[in-house]
């Protein structure tokens, strides 16, 4: 396989800029390919059957574009569509977002009280409490669902009282619950870490958080390393970007959110079931 061929990033939208800024600052010299499924933002509150759908959907797409390798930008489509995805294509490296790297950083300096904020289709699925007591003793899980996260993420609210009424609500129970550690579930959820942070400090409480793209990101390195698959060129490489949706809209809630990638930003065609021209 060629170690130059890009790596490939999806998600229903904008949460996956987290996961996309993680990588890019361990893979410098790696392209990208990040593609945003705008037009059917948020997955959440879609059924697993049909989140399954969109993500083998883009993943396809994204094996036609020649990617080395898929990162899930979703935590939703990786707790419900990893296996399948590679079943579907061995030759492909997958890395999800629920892994045993993040169970390991999840249970550092934890008394075994960790809290997850995550789409009611994560919570769901059951996954990250599988995951994070997988071979570990005394751990209890709290698991979260905030609906009203990803809405606002999406139309640029990141700050504000209609956030922090949002947060309130949402995560109260994690307040009963004592939790020390919390995981951001929803590759969305770090672009609200401080009004979440300001809050817990209201409740006297400073839980350790963790953002699942820092683990994934870390065992991208070491698997390409040992496949001999890390691109090594001198300079940064590029990210283009394919969007479902409107560009406009999509390029307006980057400079919102501040994502530093007005320098490599190119955006591919939105037709997924068209041949694409292969990105040299």
């Amino acid at each position: 396989m060629n170690k130059n061929r890009p790596i490939g990033i999806f998600d229903s939208g904008l949460g996956g800029l987290t996961v996309l800024q993680a990588f890019r600052s361990r893979h410098p010299a790696e392209d990208f390919i990040y593609l945003a499924d705008t037009k059917n933002v948020p997955y959440g509150d879609k059924s697993p059957e049909t989140i399954r759908d969109l993500a083998l959907k883009h993943i396809e797409y994204l094996v036609r574009r020649n990617v080395k390798c898929v990162a899930f930008g979703c935590n939703t489509s990786s707790a419900v569509a990893i296996e399948e995805a590679q079943k579907k294509y061995p030759d492909v490296i997958m890395l999800g977002l629920l892994s045993p790297a993040l169970a390991e950083e999840a249970r550092k300096d934890t008394k075994g009280r960790i809290g997850v904020i995550a789409t009611t289709a994560t919570v769901q699925t059951g996954r990250y409490p599988l995951v994070l007591q997988n071979g570990a003793q005394n751990i209890d899980v709290f698991m979260c669902a905030c609906p009203r996260f990803v809405p606002l993420i999406e139309s640029g609210r990141l700050t504000g009282p209609e956030v922090d009424e949002a947060i309130e609500s949402s995560l109260d129970p994690l307040v009963s619950a004592q939790i020390d550690t919390m995981v951001y579930g929803c590759s969305h959820f770090p672009f609200l870490a401080e009004p979440i942070q300001k809050f817990f400090q209201k409740k006297n409480m400073s839980p350790r958080l963790v953002d699942p793209a820092g683990p994934a990101a870390a065992s991208a390195k070491t698997l390409f390393r040992k496949s001999q698959l890390d691109n090594i060129r001198v300079g940064n490489g590029y990210v283009r970007f394919v969007v479902t949706g409107s560009k406009p809209a999509f390029k307006q809630n980057l400079k919102t959110l501040g994502v530093p990638f007005y320098e490599s930003m190119v955006f591919a065609p939105t037709e997924l079931d068209e041949e694409p021209d292969p990105i040299r």
